[in-house]
């Protein structure tokens, strides 16, 4: 076993060239993902046996825990403390539209910021890849669509285009479709896809906001 634990010190020298923390956790990610599956394929499950195989595929996990947390704790976070109340509405009807304003335009920005990083990011596992995003997606969208459905038909702005860029289903669309696909995709681009489907009624979000464990991919194996 000592060879593959010499590999897996390699992977984490190699992780710190990466300037992004997050992209440093998809990396190892990744490329322990890829070692499991070809050792659990290989002779060398017979040396390391089931037991290493599943405790590795929860160091896969742990690794997507840190990207997940690093690239939309923030973002998720906000949206609670919305929720919660513990970012309360203020009662001055001025103070009010600059605080929606800033709810959505903070939003609005962690979000673009992500997509212009991390549709160039890259998961080739498919199974994998679709499990990231299903958490990333049963963390988000139930906040955001309630977030959105709250304020969306209040009046707090005459440009409503500016602040209601993205509905949730189209933050659905964004992450199940563009992220972690290795090609950089640009705010342009989604803007054609809006203007595409507005003559087609949004479907409602996929997601369900509870799950007995965030990581039941079926990757496992």
């Amino acid at each position: 076993r000592e060879w593959v634990e010499s590999l897996l010190h390699n992977l984490q020298a190699k992780s710190k060239v990466y300037k992004s923390p997050a992209l440093a956790a998809l990396f190892l990610m990744n490329n322990v993902q890829y070692m499991v599956k070809t050792f659990e394929a290989a002779e060398q499950l017979a040396v390391l046996g089931r037991e290493w195989v599943e405790a590795h595929h929860h160091v896969v996990e742990q690794y997507g825990d840190q990207y997940h947390e690093l690239s939309w704790g923030p973002i998720i976070k906000g949206l609670q403390r919305v929720e919660s109340g513990e970012d309360p509405e203020p009662r001055d009807p001025t103070k009010w539209h600059t605080w929606v304003k800033s709810k959505f335009k903070s939003f609005n920005s962690a979000l673009e910021a992500l997509y212009a990083m991390q549709t160039g990011w890259s998961i080739p596992d498919t199974k994998l890849k679709a499990a990231v995003r299903q958490v990333v997606l049963q963390d988000l969208l139930p906040l955001y669509e309630r977030f959105y459905t709250r304020f969306q038909g209040q009046d707090f702005t005459t440009n409503r285009s500016k602040y209601l860029r993205y509905s949730p289903g189209d933050v659905e669309v964004m992450v199940d479709t563009d992220f972690f696909e290795g090609r950089q995709m640009t705010l342009t681009q989604v803007s054609k896809r809006q203007l595409a489907t507005t003559s087609s009624a949004p479907s409602a979000p996929s997601v369900s906001g509870s799950s007995t464990s965030k990581w039941s991919w079926s990757g496992k194996g």
